[in-house]
């Protein structure tokens, strides 16, 4: 906004997301924080623990860039950490893109860590059978979470509150997308970014394309074939 001037200023949906992202990231943070303290018998290793819980989520986007191999479980892995990837939340939402699925994600963290934190303290020292009980419904409670976040993903809500609707398909689109009468497969190709500008066209096909697959279903598949690393 400073260098784009009055135009470039966002909206207020495009605030609003991010203002829920900030809200999203920070509690999911917060939870993890709490629970970390209640487990590490000490500050200095419960601060440790945090950092490196707090650094997984955040980088685990940029792992899932890194190719795993072309065989299901290199794909999932690599879903999996996209889909627990705290920078690829913020990114999203600060550009106006509103994903039930972060929601469902980040409700659930904290839901988690709270409860099991809760369950811990609760718990009087030296009371072996108390401190099982407490982690075995820690544990549900993951399993729970975790079935949680597969449903919503299922058929997740993927909202644009652009002012704009630049990340929305036309009807038109939808409607042919819906009635395609074969099965279309579409290969990205991607190679190394050489500026900002490349960077904007590259997530907005991304997202793009990622919501045609949503309206098509299983008729539409997109492949990301990355040129600089992988050449077979």
């Amino acid at each position: 906004w400073l260098y784009g001037g009055p135009a470039a200023m966002p909206t207020g949906g495009v605030l609003l997301c991010g203002y829920l992202g900030i809200l999203l990231t920070g509690q999911s943070a917060l939870s993890l924080g709490l629970l970390s303290s209640v487990i590490a018998p000490s500050q200095l290793l419960s601060s440790a623990l945090s950092f490196i819980a707090l650094s997984l989520l955040l980088l685990g986007g940029l792992w899932a860039e890194v190719p795993l191999g072309s065989s299901g479980d290199g794909a999932l892995l690599s879903s999996a950490l996209s889909y627990v990837s705290s920078l690829s939340h913020m990114d999203e939402l600060g550009r106006g893109i509103l994903d039930s699925r972060r929601v469902v994600y980040h409700v659930s963290l904290s839901c988690v860590c709270l409860t099991a934190a809760t369950l811990l303290l609760r718990v009087r020292p030296g009371d072996r059978r108390g401190q099982a009980r407490a982690v075995a419904l820690s544990l549900a409670g993951v399993l729970v979470a975790v079935g949680v976040n597969v449903l919503s993903a299922q058929r997740p809500l993927r909202g644009d509150l652009t002012a704009a609707r630049e990340h929305s398909l036309s009807p038109m689109l939808q409607g042919i997308l819906r009635s395609l009468p074969v099965r279309v497969r579409i290969t990205q190709l991607v190679a190394e970014n050489d500026g900002v500008a490349r960077d904007e066209i590259d997530l907005r096909l991304r997202e793009t394309l990622l919501r045609a697959a949503q309206i098509a279903g299983d008729r539409l598949s997109v492949v990301r074939l990355d040129l600089d690393r992988q050449r077979e």
